[in-house]
């Protein structure tokens, strides 16, 4: 087999990871702005404007300063990586629930009442593009200097 072989066949692993990389770094950021840190899709923090909800979280040993969507950690243990029907690797939310309402329905209700809170936001889309092409250029490199 020759270099230019070896390389194109270097390249064409390393792309092969690229979706479960950017999956999992999507469901890192949105985990982490949304229940760590209770910022929208445009930065701002969402506050539960409801007194009783507020006082129903902290009942619950819940923090009230921000919108997290955990009283019951049903809509966080729905986000995750995993495989779509046609074989894809991609981000998304499971729909099942044991509850009357699907996780894929309070997600819907959650992104109309907080404007796509759980959606990915532009910076976290650069954020994604740049741990892939760093990743890419990164595993490339070392597999022609492997090569070599």
């Amino acid at each position: 087999m020759s270099k230019v072989d070896k390389i194109a066949e270097v390249i064409a692993e390393v792309v092969q990871k690229l979706p479960q990389l950017t999956a999992f770094e999507a469901f890192g950021l949105i985990d982490q702005r949304v229940f760590t840190r209770g910022i929208g899709t445009k930065g701002e923090v969402l506050q539960y404007k409801s007194d009783y909800y507020k006082k129903k979280r902290r009942d619950m040993s819940r923090q009230t300063n921000y919108v997290d969507f955990e009283l019951t950690s049903k809509l966080r243990k729905s986000l995750g990586v995993g495989v779509d029907s046609k074989g894809d690797i991609v981000f998304g939310v499971d729909g099942t629930s044991n509850d009357n309402i699907s996780n894929a329905e309070l997600l819907e209700i959650i992104n109309k009442k907080f404007d796509n809170f759980i959606t990915i936001s532009e910076d976290e889309k650069t954020k994604i593009l740049e741990t892939a092409q760093r990743f890419f250029k990164d595993n490339v490199i070392k597999g022609i200097n492997e090569i070599r």
